[in-house]
């Protein structure tokens, strides 16, 4: 009692001790009724016992099962534990069941029927001691029923911490050594409390004692001891270390040329670059404003240049190649093409050549390495690298200045002080946009001139399209076309494997002719669609996404307003089948009944049996399509193509789909060989999986056999419209069937 534990009596069926009494009079009397007295207080103190065992119980780890089938499972690691489940079952959820690891059960949910008969959301909750609560929620509002387990434990840290003060209080009181078996599974440093009591007793009886030294494992105290030696580190490292460098002008400048290059030399990306150029007087008058686009492929060995005026129409062009050749385009002037000024030695810089400058660090260097000096001011966002004097040259910058970002050294703006004759202006070029982009996600038109730059002057004039045109009158460029990426196009398919959208559900991802994912599809309800339109949150901003996904009412609704109202009557007939017997009803009746079950039972259970085969069946087709759909979506090029985390991705989907397919498969095998003897299949598996090729055949080939067995069980378990003919379900071949299906899954789970 001194302990509260339990007394002998309620730890230990004393009544099984012993030999067992009769009653005194099994005719009946009074001894029989003082036996059946005695056998019901048995039981009801066994059964107490059990429950007191259940609301004392402290699991390390809770694990759900739905019908008997273990779901997942979370250990207890902190006060609050959460954890959501998704039933992802063949049958309907009949009961859920929580257990401990040690397989005492702490609560149970019969759960009524699904909507429309019955509640979307059912709820059961345990009280448990010490102010313990155990809460599971049962929700239907998706594709397949989640489950919300919530377990809250109150004293969670005074029973980590409670090993410590219970050791200090039971040697204050010099009493002997009293340990519960309870205690032991608590403290993982239950074997060396003897040595502890030893030290701490000698240390009080010098007086050394004075504090307990279990305060120094708590959480807190180890997180302050960290944190006070990461502050005494740091502080030391600072004092040790001495000024910083200042930076160097020319150093910063080359860095950012290495980088400039490293980047322009990637075959595997196409640069996109937007710049703002501004023209202003030396009285800061706003004289011009105008937009330049960079593309630059390295593949291609093309850098195409772009200018538009505020209005955003296309007056020039400047295409160069790798190999130097430099073609200008301009409105109502023939293609002019020259060397690169690199190449020819006229570097000038002019009111009109302005344009086809960028921030860069490179072309920056090439301009200033005349002035002789360069000076740099550090900000705390950037670098800005400016010349120290004027540059000699009759047309000449007077004053250059770029900026370099500190995080990377990238250039992203550039000013210029450009005098020419007898005015001097100032141009600021500001970059806008910096991406990189995949080359198969950029039109071959990009790096095509357009047509208006082609046209000579004669075809300008006749069109109406020459300088003395009000710019009303001139029709606008559409911006530059931008396609969907493969990398972008394997993310979406992701989102909607997730969301369990590629398993039969009437979604499919097209792309449209210039180029756009288009996710498009019908689902059952409201909710389902919500379910989706979520999943797809992270993509649906994207320009290149376009999401069209309705509900069959909403479906319906759009249908009926284009048809019209129609008053003419419809008629159903609903087609009732010749025949009310399975296929395979006689072997299930044979097998139920030989558990000892009533007719009307063996009806309930017949029912419930083929619909859990179909289910199975069909689960697993599903799965093989999805496979298939998959293997097959993308060409052996764009395969090539396809950057290396999405191409993971890509195989990730297709091995959890075979993955998904293996389990539905030997599901069904197990669950039918429950009435059916399982005759041996050849387990000789011939198909290699060594390439994209080989993983396309070996999904087409999954299809044949999966379907080919869920025919087989569809002909066992669906009533027939006419005369009952023989099943194939048992059948040497239908087993064959099942075994190489499950092989060539799992050889493609294991391809890489």
């Amino acid at each position: 009692k001194m302990l509260k534990l339990p007394t002998l009596s309620d730890r230990y069926p004393t009544d099984s001790i012993g030999k067992d009494s009769p009653p005194k009079n099994p005719s009946g009397g009074a001894g029989g009724d003082a036996g059946g007295r005695d056998a019901a207080k048995t039981a009801v103190s066994k059964y107490r016992r059990r429950a007191k065992e259940a609301f004392e119980h402290r699991p390390q780890e809770l694990c759900v099962s739905v019908n008997g089938y273990i779901q997942g499972s979370h250990r207890i690691g902190s006060e609050l534990v959460e954890l959501d489940l998704s039933a992802n079952l063949a049958e309907e959820v009949g009961f859920v069941e929580v257990f401990s690891e040690q397989g005492i059960r702490l609560l149970l949910l019969n759960a009524e029927e699904p909507p429309p008969n019955g509640s979307a959301v059912q709820t059961s909750r345990a009280e448990l001691s010490d102010g313990r609560t155990l809460e599971l929620t049962l929700k239907f509002g998706s594709s397949w029923p989640t489950l919300q387990l919530i377990y809250q434990d109150p004293t969670f840290k005074a029973v980590e911490s409670g090993v410590w003060s219970m050791e200090s209080g039971v040697e204050s009181q010099g009493s002997a050594e009293v340990q519960s078996p309870k205690s032991k599974v608590q403290s993982p440093l239950a074997g060396r409390t003897g040595r502890w009591r030893k030290l701490r007793q000698r240390l009080s009886d010098v007086g050394l004692w004075t504090w307990d030294l279990g305060l120094l494992w708590r959480p807190g105290a180890v997180t302050a001891v960290f944190a006070l030696l990461l502050i005494a580190v740091f502080v030391i490292v600072q004092f040790r270390r001495g000024p910083e460098p200042e930076a160097s002008a020319a150093e910063l400048l080359r860095q950012s040329a290495l980088a400039e290059e490293a980047a322009a030399n990637r075959g595997d990306q196409v640069l996109h670059r937007t710049i703002d150029l501004e023209e202003k007087s030396t009285r800061g008058e706003l004289l011009a404003r105008r937009r330049i686009e960079v593309w630059q492929s390295a593949e291609r060995g093309i850098t195409a240049r772009r200018l538009y005026d505020e209005h955003g129409r296309l007056i020039a062009g400047d295409w160069r190649r790798a190999d130097g050749i430099q073609t200008l385009y301009h409105h109502g002037a023939r293609p002019q093409v020259q060397l690169v000024p690199e190449k020819r030695g006229a570097g000038i810089i002019t009111f009109d050549n302005v344009w086809q400058l960028s921030p860069s660090a490179r072309e920056f260097s090439s301009q200033v390495e005349r002035a002789g000096q360069t000076r740099v001011e550090e900000t705390a966002t950037s670098y800005v690298v400016s010349s120290a004097g004027e540059i000699p040259d009759s047309t000449r910058v007077l004053r250059a200045t770029l900026v370099l970002r500190r995080a990377d050294l990238h250039a992203i703006e550039q000013t210029l002080l450009v005098r020419q004759g007898s005015e001097t202006r100032e141009f600021r070029l500001k970059e806008a946009s910096f991406e990189h982009k995949s080359p198969s996600a950029v039109a071959p038109a990009i790096f095509e001139p357009e047509p208006e730059l082609l046209r000579s002057e004669t075809e300008t004039r006749r069109r109406g399209e020459t300088e003395n045109v009000p710019p009303s009158l001139r029709p606008p460029l559409p911006p530059s076309p931008v396609v969907a990426t493969l990398e972008l196009e394997v993310e979406v398919l992701g989102l909607l494997s997730q969301a369990r959208a590629d398993l039969g559900e009437q979604i499919d991802v097209t792309r449209t002719p210039d180029g756009l994912l288009l996710v498009k599809g019908i689902v059952e309800t409201a909710p389902r669609k919500e379910e989706i339109l979520l999943a797809l949150a992270s993509v649906m901003t994207n320009s290149t996404v376009n999401v069209d996904i309705s509900s069959e009412a909403e479906a319906e609704q759009r249908r009926n307003a284009q048809a019209g109202a129609s008053s003419a009557a419809v008629t159903v007939q609903q087609a009732e089948p010749a025949a009310n017997e399975l296929p395979v009803d006689r072997e299930l009746r044979r097998y139920f009944s030989a558990r000892g079950l009533s007719p009307n039972q063996i009806d309930q259970e017949i029912s419930r049996f083929a619909n859990r085969s179909l289910n199975l069946s069909r689960q697993a087709l599903r799965h093989a399509w999805a496979l298939k759909r998959l293997a097959e979506r993308f060409s052996k090029d764009e395969l090539r193509r396809l950057e290396p985390p999405a191409r993971a991705q890509w195989l990730a989907m297709i091995r959890g789909h075979a993955k998904a397919f293996q389990q539905a498969s030997s599901a069904l095998r197990q669950h039918l060989g429950s009435f059916l003897p399982m005759l041996p299949a050849d387990d000789a598996q011939d198909f290699d999986i060594g390439s994209d090729e080989d993983l396309v055949r070996a999904g087409a080939q999954l299809v044949d056999l999966a379907s080919a067995s869920n025919r087989s069980v569809q002909s066992a378990f669906t009533l027939p419209g006419g005369v009952v003919t023989t099943s194939e379900i048992g059948t040497p071949k239908f087993w064959r069937l099942l075994k190489r299906a499950e092989l060539l899954a799992a050889k493609i789970a294991d391809s890489q």
